[in-house]
């Protein structure tokens, strides 16, 4: 094969497989998100949250998102004009568990940042959070990353982290949201 056709055939085969690599970066010093993996989180003030709730079955298998995106007052001035789904105000003094810190890096969209979260209190409870529209964003080391914004999330001192979920799973001894429409049964 000549070497004018191997850069296309990798690209083409990159594209085709979903080339992705994920690597877990909680406590990784080259860094810094300000955020621990297992640690507690309050909101300081009240946040427009967008509760997101979807559907969708691949190769007959039914999966449901349950989840709350939280964004900054600035973001939702144009983020809730453009959304399909409905807007609810998150309170100040809700908890929010951080499960995962994760590097993302697929050939498609290029290096993310993302934190994977679970509220534990308020009206969202048991729901996962999207924390990474209250980021900030910092160079480091050539990339874009999140860090926290002491502005809305504030660490609970003295907190023994709680144990984070493996692969979805709740911790032993978490509180379990029922199934939706499993209330009147």
């Amino acid at each position: 094969m000549k070497p004018k056709y191997l850069l296309p055939l990798i690209l083409l085969l990159s594209i085709l497989g979903g080339c992705i690599s994920v690597r877990d970066i909680s406590g990784d010093p080259q860094y810094p998100t300000g955020y621990k993996k297992g640690a507690v989180y309050v909101l300081k003030k009240p946040t427009h949250g967008e509760v997101i709730t979807w559907e969708w079955a691949l190769i007959g298998q039914p999966k449901r998102i349950n989840a709350v995106r939280l964004v900054s007052e600035t973001d939702y001035e144009w983020l809730h004009k453009r959304s399909q789904f409905e807007w609810d105000e998150i309170p100040s003094g809700t908890r929010i568990l951080i499960t995962d810190i994760v590097r993302e890096w697929t050939f498609e969209l290029g290096t993310r940042f993302h934190f994977g979260a679970k509220f534990i209190s308020g009206p969202y409870e048991n729901r996962m959070a999207n924390i990474e529209f209250i980021c900030k964003g910092q160079l480091v080391n050539q990339e874009s990353l999140l860090i926290r914004d002491p502005e809305y999330l504030e660490e609970v001192p003295n907190q023994p982290p709680l144990p984070t979920p493996v692969s979805g799973t709740p911790a032993a001894g978490a509180p379990v949201a029922p199934p939706p429409g499993a209330a009147g049964r």
